[in-house]
C-alpha cells in the first residue's frame, strides 16, 4: 500500500477542480472520486508504478441535498458536449463529468433523473466506505475502497454490457490483479474464517479466492435489498460468464493471464464473480 503517492495523484489531479467546486458555494456537498481517475488513484495507492488505460476522463459524484443545489452548483462552469451527446463542464481548465447523488435526489435508491435518467448504484455505499483525502486548501474529496470501486464497476458492467458496452470488464479485472497480488487480502485468506472459505470454494487457488473475497466484500457494502437487485440484474445478462471472460483481458497488468491458458484463467475468475453474487 503507498497512500501518500495515492493522495498526492488525487491533489494533482483534482485538486485545482474541488477547490473551484468550494469557491462557488457555502456549503460544499461531499466529493467522491469515481471513474478513471478514482481507478489510477487506487492503482498508485496498490504500489503499482505501471500505467493503465489512457483516459481523459474525470469524475466526480456529489452528494447533494437536492437536484436545486447540484443545478445551482454547476451553472458556475460552462458545459462542454461531446460527440455522444455527454454533457461535461469545464472547471479549471479541465472537462468534468460530475453525477449528483445521495437520498435527496436519487427516486428511487439508485437512480437520479436530472436531464436524464442515470444508474448511481452503490454511490451511497461507496460513500461510506471510502477515504477522505484531506487538500492542501483543506477542502475534502473521499476516494472509494478497492471494494467500493468494485461495486460500482461489477453495476456499470451489468448495465453497460448488455448495450455491447464492455470498457468495464477491464477495469474490473483491474481490481482483481489488485487483491490478487496486496500482501493483505493473501493472509486474509489464510486468517478470516470467510476468506478461508472462498479459499476452499476455489479448490485453494490463491488467484481464484482473491477475487470471490473481492466481490464478496464488495457485496457486503450492500444493504440485502440492494444485494438482490444487483443479484437479478446479473441473473439476466445476455451472454453469462463467457462474456465477462472475454473481456477480462488486459495486456497492461502484470503478472495476468496472457497466451494459451488465458481463457480457462479468465473463464475461472469470471465464474467466481458470478458465483459469489448468485450466493448473495
Amino acid at each position: 500500500m503507498n497512500l501518500a503517492h495515492a493522495d498526492k495523484f488525487v491533489a494533482d489531479n483534482v485538486g485545482d477542480i474541488v477547490d473551484a467546486l468550494a469557491s462557488v458555494c457555502s456549503t460544499l456537498p461531499p466529493i467522491m472520486l469515481v471513474g478513471a481517475t478514482c481507478r489510477d488513484a487506487l492503482h498508485i495507492g496498490q504500489g503499482h508504478a505501471f500505467q493503465l488505460r489512457g483516459t481523459d476522463d474525470l469524475d466526480l459524484a456529489l452528494a447533494v441535498a437536492g437536484l436545486d443545489q447540484f443545478e445551482q452548483l454547476r451553472s458556475n462552469f460552462p458545459r462542454l458536449r461531446s460527440g455522444a451527446g455527454q454533457v461535461r463542464h469545464q472547471i479549471a481548465g479541465a472537462a468534468v463529468d460530475l453525477v449528483p447523488f445521495g437520498p435527496g435526489v436519487e427516486e428511487p435508491d439508485g437512480l437520479v433523473t436530472a436531464q436524464e435518467t442515470m444508474s448511481v448504484f452503490g454511490f451511497q455505499d461507496a460513500l461510506a466506505s471510502s477515504r477522505p483525502v484531506v487538500l492542501k486548501s483543506g477542502t475534502v474529496v473521499h476516494l472509494p475502497s478497492v471494494a467500493g470501486y468494485t461495486l460500482l464497476k461489477l453495476k456499470a458492467w451489468a448495465d453497460r454490457s448488455a448495450f455491447h458496452q464492455y470498457k468495464d470488464g477491464g477495469d474490473l479485472a483491474c481490481a482483481m490483479f489488485w487483491y490478487q497480488n496486496d500482501p493483505n487480502v493473501t493472509e486474509r485468506l489464510y486468517v478470516e474464517p470467510h476468506a478461508i472459505g472462498h479459499l476452499v470454494a476455489a479448490d485453494t487457488d490463491p488467484n481464484v479466492a482473491a477475487v470471490r473475497l473481492l466481490v464478496d466484500d464488495a457485496l457486503r457494502l450492500l444493504p440485502a435489498d440492494r444485494r438482490t437487485e444487483l443479484r437479478s440484474t446479473w441473473d439476466r445478462l445476455p451472454g453469462g460468464d463467457a462474456s465477462l471472460a472475454r473481456h477480462l483481458s488486459n495486456n497492461l497488468l502484470n503478472p495476468w493471464p496472457k497466451g494459451t491458458d488465458a481463457p480457462t484463467r479468465l473463464a475461472a475468475y469470471s465464474s467466481a464473480v458470478r458465483n459469489v453474487i448468485a450466493a448473495a
